[in-house]
This record gives C-alpha cells, structure tokens and sequence, in this order.
C-alpha cells in the first residue's frame, strides 16, 4: 500500500461503515417511500418506526427490501440467490432456491443499457455469503 494512501479499515472501521449503509438505505427508503412503504409498513407499525427498528438498526438482519434499496442508492447491481433451508423431497441438503437481480436495472431504458452485476451473494436464513461466479457474463 501506497504510504500516503490509509488503508480502508483504519480509514473506515467495519462497525461504522455498516451503520453508514444501513443510514444510507434508511434514507433511500424515505426518499423512495411511495415504493417502500407499501411493502414494508404494517398495520402494528408506521413505515417510520420500522425503518428504525429493521433498517437503522444494527445487528438486525436485512430483508430483500433492503437490499434493493441499498443497491439502488449507490446504483449497483447485484444477483442474490436463495435457499430456503427447509428440505424438498428431492434433497435433504438445501430447500427452494430463486434468485433476484437487485439494483438500477430498472433505469436502463434497455436490458443491453443495464450496468453489470457486480456482486453475487448467497442468503441462507440468517446469513450472506459471497459467491464468485465462474462466468460473470451468464449471471444477469
């Protein structure tokens, strides 16, 4: 590493830097509310005081809606696959699987204008891993 160059977690703490992430897709969430609140308000709770209890909150899982919102806000799409961990009578080891492109897809006037996936992750209840795709070009 270059010396006048810090790295990124002396710049950055991991903590601080989550909960940066977590104001910023609270915040796009708020600004984009006519497409979130919907989904994510309930009768129990305004759409307000779950953004606080699910969204800005740290150590609290994040959802699909939330991931979408992240994505859009910094514009970057990213394919998330799922696996339900309940087992299907074909395997024992892994339930229903689907996937969703997140991101500014939707922006491009055409599929061809979309930017690049840039990120994989696998969601298993409770958890995100990351995965590397052996051909970045088939994942959209």
């Amino acid at each position: 590493m270059h010396e006048g160059c810090p790295s990124f977690s002396w710049y950055c703490p991991g903590k601080q830097s989550l909960q940066w992430l977590r104001l910023l897709t609270s915040a796009y969430m708020r600004k984009n509310s006519d497409m979130f609140e919907p989904v994510c308000a309930d009768g129990t709770r305004s759409f307000d005081a779950f953004l606080e209890a699910e969204v800005e909150t740290m150590g609290v899982e994040a959802d699909e809606m939330q991931v979408q919102a992240l994505t859009a806000a910094l514009q970057l799409r990213v394919r998330v696959e799922y696996l339900d961990g309940a087992p299907m009578p074909w395997s024992a080891r892994c339930g229903v699987h689907r996937f969703v492109v997140c991101g500014p897809a939707a922006l491009a006037p055409d599929a061809a204008a979309a930017p690049p996936v840039v990120a994989c992750l696998l969601y298993r209840p409770g958890h995100y891993d990351s995965l590397t795709p052996s051909n970045w070009g088939a994942i959209d």
